[in-house]
């Protein structure tokens, strides 16, 4: 079984790029269509920063948020697409998440083939460790939105751990146990 991480290095419109263990959090809406990811033109702008609106106006503020960054442009094009789009940024994470999700699940598919089917999955979304907890609702309820939960044929439901960012820096450094779940760890 490949160690953690180690799935997942090539991801839509990186092709003939260097190789990456992250993928760019941003998403870009044109019609019916979403980019995402490095797969967005460099001409166009994408939504940034969205992960950060699911934490209620009043809270975009200290301790929760920096001000420089509720100033930021980012939060600002960000906030003003969402009014555009009638979109809520739970439905951005989710639409994130989604396209995340579905990339990830084909690369454990093309790594690890069959032996895929029927392993339970265990997937941590971290968040920072100073938000509220309706922000860490929000999170779960985009990444339940965006099919994480979905049932697969023959496994056992895949299990949501939502993780403060620190706790999972530190479980990261840690060594999987063979026969343990596969886990996917997705920071955005």
């Amino acid at each position: 079984m490949p160690e953690s991480g180690d799935v997942v290095k090539t991801w839509p419109g990186i092709e003939g790029l260097a190789e990456s263990s992250k993928v760019p959090t941003q998403i870009y809406y044109e019609g019916n269509s979403i980019k995402w990811g490095f797969n967005i033109p460099a001409d166009k702008k994408p939504l940034r920063w969205f992960k950060l609106l699911l934490l209620r106006e009043e809270d975009l503020k200290p301790p929760y948020i920096d001000t420089a960054v509720r100033n930021s442009a980012y939060i600002k094009e960000t906030r003003e697409a969402l009014r555009k789009l009638n979109k809520s940024a739970e439905d951005v994470v989710a639409d994130y998440l989604g396209l995340l999700w579905k990339t990830v699940l084909e690369a454990i598919r093309t790594v690890l083939g069959s032996a895929m089917d029927g392993q339970p999955l265990r997937v941590v979304l971290t968040f920072p460790a100073i938000w509220p907890v309706y922000a860490q609702h929000r999170m779960k309820a985009a990444a339940e939105t965006a099919g994480m939960l979905d049932p697969r044929v023959g496994a056992e439901p895949t299990k949501l751990h939502l993780c403060a960012e620190p706790e999972a820096a530190a479980l990261a450094v840690m060594h999987d146990v063979n026969g343990q779940p596969v886990e996917v760890r997705m920071k955005i």
